[in-house]
Order: structure tokens, then C-alpha cells, then sequence
């Protein structure tokens, strides 16, 4: 019995090669079911011959779903469709059965959901979807700028907002502020090393939301 053999040639009796990494380990992935003969040599130098039949079976189908969008905490269906085979989604956080065509879904941050399926040859296949939620805005209606340390700083906060746009404007329409940075909240400043005065401002505020883009109008009052 020869223990440890080397592979000298895997060809198919159409002329297709078969490819072996670098650990010996050979692969056949021919696009049609194929015979293939196996050559091989031991130490000793004796060479044998083998035949593989590889029978490529047609892929399962599968859908996962249009992309979906959500106001969080609210959730969305996602309508998988697994063609009569068992499924799993992946990742599971977010959803309310990973087993399950159609399933709830509300996730905390967008993501990539995958369908997948083992058909009746345990073949595996794979679809995706992706959701993104979107969460709600908090805008404040009064601050107090006196350095005090407290409410002293106008700032909209939100999670995973894309597309901020925040505009204030005095009384008379002259914009003292403008940021694309949600992080970056107005001090009451007015430019140019001014304070602004306490007075109401009206502020116009531009973001991404599940209606694609969103504008929000309103006021804050500025009492130092």
C-alpha cells in the first residue's frame, strides 16, 4: 500500500485542467458536468490512472428582497423568497426569526441581511438585502450661551445622520451660522469675534431620511 502519492495531472477528457494551490489541495469547478482522469505517481515513481465524475447541478435560486428603509424604533418587512428550500438569514440581530422567508427586521445601524439556502445536493446559495434605519432628530428651542456650563451650546443631536445641513438666521434674514457637521453645535456667535444678542433665530435643518431628504424649519431663542 503506498501511503503518499503525488498528483502529476487532473484533465478532462474535453482538455480542461484542473488547479492545485500550494498546499497540494486540488480543485475542480468545470462549468458543465465532466469526466475527469486523475493521474497520479508515488515515491517509487508507479503511476496510476483514475476517473472522477463531477456533476455540476444548476444553482438554487433565491431572493432576499428589495432594499428596505425604516423609521427606527419602528421596523420592515423583508419579503425573502427561498424557493420551497429551509433558510437562515445572517447576521440574526434585528430580526425576529433568521429562519423564516419573511421576517421583521430593525436593525440599530444599516445592514447587509443574506438569505441563504442548501438545496436538495447541498449546494449553498446566497442573496442579500439592505436595510438602514433611520432615526429621529432632537432640536432644542431655547439656550443659555453664558459659559456657565450649562445649555450653553445649540446642537441638534441624532444617531447616524448623513447629509446635515443646519442654516440660522437672525431676525432680519442674515445667516450666523452654517454646518455640515452635526457634531459642531452654534455657541452664539455671530461672526467676526461678535456675540450674537439674545433675540429668536429661525434655523432651517436638511438631512437624509426615509423620504430621501428631508427640511425641517423652526426657532431658538438665545438668552444669555
Amino acid at each position: 500500500m503506498v501511503e503518499e502519492t503525488s498528483v502529476r495531472a487532473i484533465q478532462s477528457r474535453h482538455g480542461q485542467q484542473a488547479q492545485q494551490d500550494t498546499h497540494g489541495i486540488l480543485y475542480l469547478s468545470p462549468e458543465n458536468s465532466t469526466v475527469f482522469e486523475v493521474t497520479g505517481v508515488d515515491e517509487f515513481n508507479c503511476v496510476a490512472t483514475e476517473i472522477v465524475n463531477v456533476n455540476v447541478y444548476p444553482r438554487a435560486e433565491i431572493d432576499a428582497g428589495p432594499d428596505a428603509y425604516f423609521d427606527y424604533p419602528d421596523s420592515i418587512m423583508l419579503y425573502g423568497n427561498a424557493m420551497g428550500f429551509a433558510c437562515y438569514w445572517w447576521p440574526s440581530e434585528g430580526l425576529t426569526c433568521d429562519t423564516c422567508e419573511q421576517t421583521l427586521a430593525s436593525p440599530v445601524e444599516p445592514t447587509v441581511y443574506h438569505l441563504a439556502i442548501v438545496d436538495d445536493f447541498g449546494c449553498v446559495n446566497d442573496d442579500s438585502v439592505f436595510v438602514r434605519p433611520y432615526f429621529p432628530l432632537f432640536v432644542p428651542n431655547t439656550f443659555t450661551p453664558n459659559a456657565d456650563g450649562v445649555n450653553d451650546l445649540f446642537q441638534v443631536s441624532g444617531q447616524s445622520v448623513t447629509g446635515f445641513h443646519l442654516t440660522i438666521f437672525n431676525r432680519w434674514g442674515m445667516m450666523v451660522f452654517e454646518s455640515f457637521d452635526m457634531q459642531t453645535p452654534w455657541t452664539g456667535d455671530a461672526g467676526s469675534g461678535y456675540f450674537a444678542p439674545n433675540d429668536v433665530y429661525n434655523w432651517v435643518l436638511e438631512y437624509d431620511s426615509l423620504e430621501r431628504r428631508s427640511r425641517l424649519f423652526g426657532h431658538v431663542v438665545l438668552a444669555r
